[in-house]
């Protein structure tokens, strides 16, 4: 970790989210700030020396594939052992090294930057501690007993088996059966896209995948989680389950780690062991895998960190024939910097803010607590789609700027392009999650979540800011609230009317709104922090581009206050066109197609 990134680290944590606040909780009071932040200057120092030098040849040599078994790159089973020796699995069960507790928005930070360290990797590790942790929430006690130490040692392996062929709606019909017997359950079927499906890290691994639950009432859904052993334990010895690896797909990123088809009881006998504390109806199956989906958000964090420096690092190289860097390619790239820093900064901001709501959740008092369990369902809905489409964008818009960057072998912003738009395949599908948020989350609890979310924007107080920019872009964000408010109208009327124009037409661009807005407010939070700062060191608020010149200390904090002023007019300002045609009510064209 730079010193630059430990001052983000710290700007970030410390002063924008003030987890200084949680150190009064009980769980927290044998620790202080400092000790948080010399924690992820740690985890920062292993992923550069244990995970980062794996991503490249990783990505170049990828996983190989023979006898229906899948290989990880070389040095991956070493970095895995590091990671055991290390217990720096802990970090994803919201645990230090030393298994202490720590906060969630502490261990979100070093989980992102062991992502942007080596994604490959860190996909293994967080699905197997996903398992782990849905079993100890959700198992019986035999079956936690049997699988939650192995998983959360990463002494066995664990993975999420969501999707089946040809499946775009995330599986409320899964295809794939469990008959239930004496003591467990027989499981048919193939699943599709299983990330981390089979790799040669340990010897056994743990497959946790949705399938249909017969019920003997015609037309009831039911589905169910199971726990499926690769090899399963009978009077001590380790015996073939049934699981079948049938291949490995060859994708454009991800290299580093298989994405499988796994096939369950196709030549013999295969037990499945359901969670049995979780309900079998699908919506609170796919609710109780937000934490999973989360991931991708935070690949998405991670990847367009990697892109901006890589980017940055790009526009100031020397040019052929050049002993100088070229100004004017760097001035070229000047506005997709801008775009990427803004896209990594608000939803960096917005993701690690929503970890800190769930800090609160946990262990603030009572009365706040449903006031950030709104918060939290908000903002989970609307950015694990957000996350992955607005980062594709701005690294498109990268790849694109930076012209020969594509073709770089050594480019790290075209292996993220890659990795991510991977990501995206093994993701929630956008379509279904932009659906449920306007038909479902949007408008539930009679609008409250939207008025929680109305509730923390009023805390952005215009009066204390001081710089002329900043004082515009909150007066043009403020704009796009009232946008916002106009279409939550139009939505809770729409419902009323049985009207599926909005929710059929315009789903995915009212997501994005949402987004961008949420973006913008943590872009704009970020900023007045930064003004405080200058503030602080004397900086004179009626000059402020000379004063930036006359100290680049004062530099770094400038550029916050840039960068939400780029947001609000680059991005924000391109969702008038959204607002204005969902005015236009075209009900009769939707009906005449």
């Amino acid at each position: 970790m730079t010193i630059d990134d430990s001052i983000e680290t710290r700007f970030l944590l410390g002063s924008v989210m003030q987890i200084a606040v949680l150190t009064h909780a009980t769980a927290f009071k044998d620790r202080d700030v400092e000790q948080f932040f010399r924690l992820v200057e740690d985890g920062a120092g292993f992923a550069e020396t244990a995970l980062a030098p794996l991503n490249r040849s990783g990505d170049e040599n990828g996983v190989s594939f023979k006898n229906r078994s899948a290989k990880l790159p070389k040095g991956f089973k070493s970095a895995w052992k590091n990671i055991q020796k290390g217990n720096w699995q802990n970090i994803c069960r919201g645990m230090g090294p030393d298994g202490q507790p720590i906060p969630e928005s502490v261990a979100i930070g070093i989980q992102e930057i062991f992502f942007a360290a080596n994604p490959a990797i860190y996909y293994t590790l967080a699905s197997t501690i996903q398992v782990g942790k849905l079993i100890q929430q959700y198992g019986d006690e035999k079956l936690t007993s049997i699988f939650r130490e192995k998983l959360f040692s990463c002494e066995w392996s664990g993975a999420l088996g969501l999707y089946e062929y040809g499946d775009t709606h995330h599986l409320e019909h899964p295809r794939t059966a469990a008959v239930q017997k004496k003591g467990y359950y027989s499981i048919t079927g193939l699943k599709e896209r299983v990330i981390a499906g089979d790799h040669d890290l340990n010897e056994n691994l743990i497959y946790l995948i949705t399938t249909g639950l017969e019920t003997g009432k015609k037309g009831e859904n039911k589905i169910g989680l199971m726990a499926v052993p690769r090899f399963r334990l009978e009077d001590g010895q380790m015996v073939d389950n049934g699981v079948r690896v049938e291949s490995a797909y060859a994708t454009t990123g991800l290299k580093g780690v298989p994405c499988c088809k796994i096939s369950f009881g196709s030549d013999k006998e295969c037990r499945g062991f359901l969670l049995e504390n979780l309900s079998t109806d699908p919506e609170a199956v796919f609710s109780v895998l937000e934490d999973w989906y989360a991931q991708f958000t935070l690949h998405s964090v991670a990847q367009t960190r990697n892109a901006c420096f890589d980017l940055k690092a790009y526009s100031c190289q020397s040019q052929p024939n050049d002993s100088t860097p070229s100004r004017d390619l760097e001035l070229s790239l000047t506005p997709v910097l801008i775009h990427l820093k803004s896209v990594y900064e608000g939803l960096q901001g917005a993701i690690h803010m929503s970890a800190f709501y769930l800090d609160c959740i946990q262990h603030g008092a009572e009365g706040q607590r449903e006031y950030f369990s709104d918060l939290l369902t908000l903002y989970r809905s609307i950015f694990k789609s957000y996350g992955s489409v607005s980062s594709i964008e701005a690294l498109a818009k990268g790849l694109r700027q930076g012209g020969g960057i594509a073709f770089d072998p050594e480019s790290i912003i075209e292996q993220s392009f890659r990795d991510l738009h991977t990501g995206m395949l093994i993701g929630p599908d956008e379509n279904r999650v932009a659906e449920l948020f306007l038909d479902q989350i949007l408008p539930s609890k009679k609008g409250r979540l939207f008025s929680q979310l109305l509730k923390q924007f009023e805390t952005i107080d215009a009066h204390l800011v001081m710089s002329e920019s900043l004082i515009e872009t909150i007066a043009i964000w403020r704009d796009y609230i009232g946008g916002l408010i106009v279409l939550f109208g139009d939505i809770m009327e729409g419902q009323k009317q049985a009207d599926i124009r909005i929710s059929t037409l315009y789903a995915k661009q009212i997501l994005k709104l949402f987004g961008d807005v949420i973006v913008c407010y943590h872009l704009i939070i970020q900023a007045i922090e930064a003004e405080r700062i200058l503030a602080e060191e004397g900086a004179n608020f009626y000059n402020l581009r000379q004063e930036v010149a006359r100290d680049p200390a004062f530099e770094k904090w400038y550029n916050k206050i840039l960068t939400a002023e780029f947001f609000v007019v680059h991005i924000l300002s391109l969702q008038e066109s959204t607002i204005r045609l969902i005015q236009k009510r075209p009900q009769a064209t939707l009906e005449l197609i």
